[in-house]
């Protein structure tokens, strides 16, 4: 064993590993002559963290036998030392196995608890190995980490998949673990639990935030382990799963929904999946996610269905039955915000907001639009506004007729038009069509008149066997990843905001879609796996998680160091189109395009933007654009601060303004303010002037404090 091993151990603070590896550690580094080794060199001057000083050596009294709870207290033969305490059986939801000491097979095994569950030399009982390269992960041989976790090393140099979102050891990164007293939540350490989860200790006396309706270790609560047969199946322990749930492994998962044992146990979905119906499927595209932001206004969908909106409310786009905008005075929002009203049993399972009207698929797959109706855009065959007047939501709003047995899995809303992808996979558009944005092959508006809508209104034609997996709507053009994974476009080109090196508009003239519609090119090998749309600009995150833009980019939008449009030309798109610089190995997660900006998730859950930058809308504590000159992006780009420990789950933008879910669930806007947007109760603008970022930015109040 490395003197350097030992020293990055300690420098992670895994001391209970430490004093298992014959070291102690202190200030971050191995204490010569300490350790369980029984050195004869000089004894530590004292022992760091939670391990004990027994004689010359410091030893984790919470497992080592010898030591079990204080200096001599050793276990009788046949138990084990758990949680500090000897005893025949194991704590913590552990499994007692005899293991051969490590380097000295001819010894007598020593009996330790291990965890069954991911321990890859005793994966799913005693013995049981995984083969080289392979992870345990519920007890179940894999080659890959999969359900969200994270390849990481243990102190061994073992390969061991982590949920890096709640491993106290490995919170947010493979690097970083929880000071003492912390829990991991959301990537983040923290001081108490969240979301419903119930702090308890485990075997290595470690505060971890659980489930107790589904974890074996802590059952009920944190008392109650089940034993090494059962399972734990609402809050109880038993010998088999209940409520439609699967034993898989050690634990009761749902493989309706479960991406880790997808319709069956060990059927892992890939990168980039969800599991539906015990079926892989895409993950749902970006605009399905819980923030909504519009051309001034925001929209959030909580987790219990319900959806709240604030900003501008001229053309009643907040769904409360008034015009006066929310969020720009004082005791307008928190529990003061009322909910929209959607109808009797009905709550929302994704929403999107545009320039002045929000829909939203609810949870019988129907869809509902709300506020500007000036071209047809809430799909109601009139042209009159609905949510700026009494009487107008829940009940007596009525759903967009889709088609005789047509619902909506995803919706999008450009500025004075919608479009919605169906359940076959097919999309229909609506609203204003003066630039073909419709895909009908003509200029004539649908949804603002009788008889246009339902059975009568056509689907957009992709293409021989084309149908759609994500959509996104601009100001004046569409755009869909398709099921072969290409991308096309279609409405107003100017700028170049199609990709299909011209300026020629799409869809609003005869023979222009379908097979006749060109995907744009992105590059050899490469295609998109998420669509963005802004006013006259596009942005792709491409299947390598780099970013691509092309359109209008005057502002810098497209993030190119310079202001010369994309994709208006031949031969400026494919290969010869460069990506967005993002910094030293940093790549997206996310992007989403706003008016003339354009903001990324990064894979660290940071957040970087650049393009138009007048009223803070790039969260860098000035207004000066970004993108537009060379030496402006990459590492020149400074991530958004939004306070301290703080990434983000999710981001949406608008007009001239940013929001994003963070990782403790707030939400934090910047940039324009005039209408309220921010959701901070004034009309001040954020991010333009220095000392506003960071924690001097407010969250949006959604809930009483």
């Amino acid at each position: 064993m490395s003197r350097n091993f030992v020293n990055v151990v300690c420098a992670l603070g895994i001391l209970g590993v430490a004093g298992w590896l014959g070291a102690a550690c202190n200030g971050g580094k191995e204490v010569v002559g300490g350790g369980n080794g029984g050195s004869t060199g000089a004894a530590p001057l004292g022992c760091p963290g939670e391990l004990l000083k027994c004689g010359t050596s410091c030893v984790d009294a919470r497992v080592d036998p010898a030591n079990c709870g204080a200096c001599g207290e050793a276990c009788a033969d046949g138990e084990v030392c758990s949680q500090g305490g000897c005893g025949l059986t194991c704590l913590g939801g552990t499994t007692k196995c005899d293991v051969a000491p490590e380097g000295s097979p001819d010894e007598p095994p020593v009996t330790l608890c291990i965890d069954t569950a991911v321990d890859a030399d005793h994966c799913g009982g005693c013995g049981a190995a995984c083969a080289v390269g392979e992870v345990c992960q519920a007890g179940v041989c894999a080659t890959e980490c999969v359900g969200g976790t994270t390849k990481c090393q243990d102190a061994n140099n073992d390969d061991v998949c982590v949920n890096t979102q709640i491993s106290a050891n490995y919170c947010g990164d493979c690097m970083i673990a929880c000071g003492v007293g912390q829990v991991c939540q959301g990537g983040a350490c923290v001081t108490d639990c969240v979301g419903g989860t119930t702090k308890c200790q485990d075997a290595n006396m470690n505060d971890v935030c659980v489930d107790t309706d589904v974890d074996i270790a802590f059952c009920g609560d944190c008392t109650k382990a089940c034993a090494a047969d059962e399972v734990c199946a609402a809050g109880k322990c038993a010998l088999s799963c209940v409520g439609g749930t699967t034993k898989c492994g050690v634990a009761c998962t749902n493989t309706q929904i479960d991406p880790a044992h997808c319709g069956g146990c060990g059927k892992a979905c890939g990168a980039g999946q969800a599991c539906v119906t015990g079926k892989c499927k895409p993950l749902a595209p970006a605009f399905t996610a819980p923030l909504a932001v519009g051309y001034n206004h925001s929209c959030l969908l909580a987790s219990d269905g319900t959806v709240k909106c604030w900003g501008m409310n001229f053309f009643g786009q907040l769904g409360l039955g008034d015009q006066q905008d929310r969020g720009d005075g004082p005791n307008e929002m928190g529990d003061l915000l009322p909910a929209v009203s959607l109808g009797t049993g009905k709550t929302a399972k994704a929403i999107t907001a545009g320039l002045g009207h929000t829909c939203a698929i609810l949870n019988d797959d129907t869809l509902k639009c709300w506020g500007q109706n000036n071209a047809g855009q809430l799909g109601l065959g009139n042209q009159q506004n609905r949510g700026d007047g009494s009487l107008e939501m829940g009940e007596a709003l009525p759903a967009v007729s889709l088609g005789t047995g047509k619902t909506a899995k995803a919706v999008a809303a450009g500025f004075y038009f919608t479009c919605a992808i169906l359940n076959d996979e097919s999309v229909k558009c609506w609203g204003q069509n003066n630039f073909g944005q419709l895909g009908q092959g003509d200029t004539q508006q649908r949804g603002d008149q009788a008889n246009e809508m339902g059975d009568a209104l056509p689907a957009v034609l992709l293409g021989t066997g084309k149908s759609a997996k994500a959509i996104a709507a601009g100001a004046y053009h569409a755009c869909v990843i398709l099921n072969d994974d290409t991308t096309k476009c279609w409405g107003s080109n100017t700028g170049g905001r199609l990709g299909l090196g011209d300026q020629l508009g799409r869809g609003n003239d005869p023979n222009e879609m379908g097979d006749n519609l060109p995907a744009v090119l992105l590059g050899a090998g490469k295609n998109a796996k998420m669509v963005t749309t802004g006013a006259a600009h596009t942005c792709v995150v491409l299947n390598d998680d780099t970013v691509k833009c092309w359109g209008q980019n005057n502002l810098g939008q497209l993030g190119l160091g310079n202001t010369q449009n994309r994709g208006d030309q031949p031969d400026e798109m494919a290969g010869s189109l460069p990506v967005v610089l993002l910094g030293g190995g940093k790549t997206a997660k996310a992007v989403a395009a706003g008016d003339a900006h354009t903001c990324a998730q990064l894979n660290d859950d940071t957040v970087k933007c650049w393009g138009y930058n007048l009223y803070g809308t790039l969260g860098q504590g000035d207004s000066v654009n970004r993108g537009d000159n060379p030496n402006e992006l990459a590492d020149f780009l400074n991530p958004i601060a939004l306070g301290v420990g703080k990434t983000i789950k999710t981001l949406d933008v608008g007009d001239d303004f940013s929001c994003a879910i963070l990782n403790d669930d707030s939400i934090k806007c910047w940039g324009y303010n005039l209408d309220g947007q921010l959701g901070i109760g004034d009309t001040d603008n954020r991010g333009d002037q220095m000392n506003e970022m960071g924690t001097m930015l407010p969250a949006v109040l959604l809930a009483a404090p």
